[in-house]
């Protein structure tokens, strides 16, 4: 079963709340405002039109124009445009139209035809009319510049709300990164030196033994536990080196890697009636800037996962050195049960694993070795179910 750390699921739907809840108020509060000022502009447009229709009444020597320029014209803060019955445009009957500075004055009837066209879509003009039969003239108005702003005021808040829900889940997800790294360093150091003072002593009886014993078989018994000892401290040394900025030396890859290799198959491969051998293939003699000691840790882990992989087979496990100008290439290939694509996003992720006992942080480890420690790449090159998968690393070579 794969098993997943997972963030509470209360965190997830509290954000979505809250994201909802404002994105909504928003909305509704926004539309509300936007309806009240169009239906002022609606109500500006239509005195207008009332006041047109009362000159075209009346005796233009006795009418009075100062109500309708001082009070409405004045007031009009919305493009507006009027046209006679076949919505043609009066000229100078407009207000608050900016036309393009390279609009030439014959061209601006066409420009004002078409914001006519434009407005009509979005509502029906306001007729001028006499005796309500006889259509004088038609009044078309478009948006304010503040309803335009309002109208695009919810979409543009609802963006800042969700960069800061995103903000606030990725800032969670670092904090809660960064707790786990301190508690995998912590635990990691403090087995480094739990482990450290009876691995000495072991040493130390490993030695009397020697000088007591003088059999052959038992000699190399003994020679095989110091074996083992020494490889418990190399892995002590590992648990130590977690969260410390490593020391990286110039090493030639391919012996590192033999010598990895030899132990393994000594103690992986040739037990449990599993004879297989370690493929290791390489084009030349490659070097790059690497931590032995933890260096051997990504080797070790994934051909663990790749023994691990073969449970239904007899497995063949391969490794491909490749040297190239500015980049070394190693290929690490199993016979596996391989992975789906699902798993193959998953398989770095800390505490993701597909086994029954396991904590899923070996992958995660080697990622974090070759990546932030030897300025690296590893990813899964191709799987395919049924057939094996291959691990790729990528190192940069020295000359």
């Amino acid at each position: 079963m794969a098993r997943q750390i997972r963030y509470p699921f209360y965190v997830k739907a509290v954000l979505v709340l809250i994201a909802f809840l404002l994105s909504s108020g928003t909305v509704v509060y926004t539309s509300l405002l936007v309806r009240k000022l169009e239906a002022r502009q609606k109500l500006v447009a239509e005195t207008w039109a009332a006041g047109l229709q009362h000159l075209a009444s009346s005796d233009p020597e006795t009418a009075d124009l100062t109500f309708i320029f001082d009070e409405i014209v004045t007031s009009i803060d919305f493009p507006v445009i009027v046209s006679d019955s076949r919505n043609q445009p009066i000229p100078g009957f407009y207000r608050n139209i900016e036309f393009p500075e390279i609009l030439p004055d014959s061209q601006q009837i066409f420009f004002l035809k078409n914001l006519i066209r434009e407005y009509d879509r979005e509502r029906d003009p306001i007729l001028v009319t006499l005796n309500d039969t006889l259509i004088l003239q038609k009044i078309h108005y478009g948006n304010s510049s503040l309803i335009e702003q309002l109208r695009w005021f919810p979409y543009i808040q609802i963006a800042l709300v969700g960069l800061f829900i995103l903000f606030g889940y990725m800032a969670f997800s670092i904090i809660r990164r960064q707790e786990q790294s301190s508690v995998w360093v912590g635990m990691s150091k403090e087995t480094a030196h739990q482990l450290g003072t009876p691995l000495s002593g072991l040493l130390a009886w490993i030695e009397i033994l020697k000088d007591q014993e003088t059999s052959a078989e038992k000699l190399k018994t003994i020679s095989d536990m110091e074996q083992d000892i020494q490889r418990l401290m190399v892995v002590t040394d590992r648990f130590s080196k977690i969260g410390a900025k490593p020391v990286l030396t110039t090493e030639e890859l391919v012996p590192v890697l033999r010598e990895m290799t030899a132990y393994l198959e000594r103690r992986l491969l040739k037990t449990k009636n599993r004879q297989s051998d370690i493929e290791l293939i390489s084009t030349g003699s490659p070097r790059a800037r690497i931590n032995a000691v933890l260096f051997g840790w990504v080797i070790e882990n994934l051909i663990k996962n790749a023994l691990d992989a073969c449970f239904q087979v007899e497995p063949r496990l391969r490794i491909i050195v490749s040297d190239y100008p500015k980049q070394v290439i190693l290929d690490i290939s199993d016979n596996g049960r391989g992975l789906s694509r699902k798993l193959q996003k998953e398989i770095f992720r800390p505490g993701f694993t597909t086994k029954q006992r396991g904590w899923g942080m070996g992958l995660s480890l080697a990622k974090r070795i070759v990546e932030e420690y030897h300025g690296g790449k590893i990813y899964v090159l191709q799987s395919e179910e049924g057939k094996g998968t291959t691990f790729r690393i990528e190192l940069p070579r020295v000359n």
